[in-house]
């Protein structure tokens, strides 16, 4: 199995809207590829 660990700084009032566009974006691209099981923020 291969994790992947990044780190983002993230000023705290945008962290909501950094969750909401990571959903969006990167949860919906990924759970294309079908070896792809999770992902948590």
């Amino acid at each position: 199995m291969l994790r992947e660990r990044l780190k983002f700084k993230v000023v705290p009032n945008l962290r909501e809207n950094f969750i909401q566009k990571d959903a969006q974006i990167w949860t919906i691209g990924l759970a294309e590829y079908p070896k792809f099981l999770t992902k948590e923020v």
